[in-house]
C-alpha cells in the first residue's frame, strides 16, 4: 500500500508542473506495489475464490503496462498504469458503502470483500481510460479464475 501511495503521490506532484513521463523510479515503485499485491494474493484470507484472481490480474498487468510506457515513453500509458492503483481506494469506498447501506447484512463478509475487489478493479480500469480496458479486465479475471479451477482439479486428481 505504501508503494502504491508513493507512486500516486509522485505522479500527481509531477503532474502539477508537467505531464509526467515514466522513469526507472516509476518502474521500481510499480514492481514493488505489484510484488506486494501478488504476495497478498498468495496469503489471502478474506474473500471467496474469485478474490485471488482479481488480485493476480492487477499484480501482473501493471508491470507490463509500466514497462511498455517506459519503453515507448508513452505518457498516457503511464497515466493509465498509475490510475489502476486507485482500485484500492475504490475497494475501501465500496466496502464502506456496503456497511452504510446495510448490505453487509445481506452478503457475507467474504462476498462483500470479493464484490468490492472486483468492482474496484472495474472502476480503476475505467478511470485509466484504456480502450476496451473493462472487457479486457473481465476476460483476464475470468481466464485466471478458470486456470485456478483447472489447476485445483488437476492437483486433486493427482493426489
Amino acid at each position: 500500500m505504501v508503494a502504491g501511495a508513493a507512486e500516486i503521490i509522485r505522479y500527481h506532484i509531477t503532474a502539477l508542473a508537467d505531464q509526467p513521463s515514466p522513469d526507472l523510479l516509476d518502474l521500481a515503485l510499480c514492481l514493488l506495489q505489484s510484488a506486494t499485491t501478488l504476495h497478498l494474493a498468495k496469503t489471502l484470507i478474506r474473500g471467496d475464490q474469485t478474490t485471488r484472481p482479481t488480485y493476480q490480474v492487477s499484480g501482473l498487468t501493471r508491470p507490463f503496462l509500466t514497462l511498455a510506457a517506459l519503453y515507448a515513453d508513452d505518457e498516457q500509458l503511464h497515466r493509465g498504469s498509475v490510475k489502476l492503483v486507485n482500485g484500492f481506494i475504490y475497494v475501501r469506498l465500496i466496502i464502506f458503502s456496503y456497511r452504510v447501506l446495510k448490505l453487509d447484512r445481506v452478503f457475507t463478509g467474504p462476498a462483500v470483500y470479493a464484490h468490492a475487489i472486483f468492482i474496484g478493479g472495474l472502476l480503476a480500469v475505467y478511470e485509466a481510460g484504456f480502450p476496451f480496458g473493462v472487457p479486457a479486465y473481465v476476460i483476464q479475471v475470468g481466464l485466471v479464475t478458470s486456470l485456478h479451477r483447472f489447476v485445483a482439479d488437476y492437483v486433486q486428481r493427482r493426489t
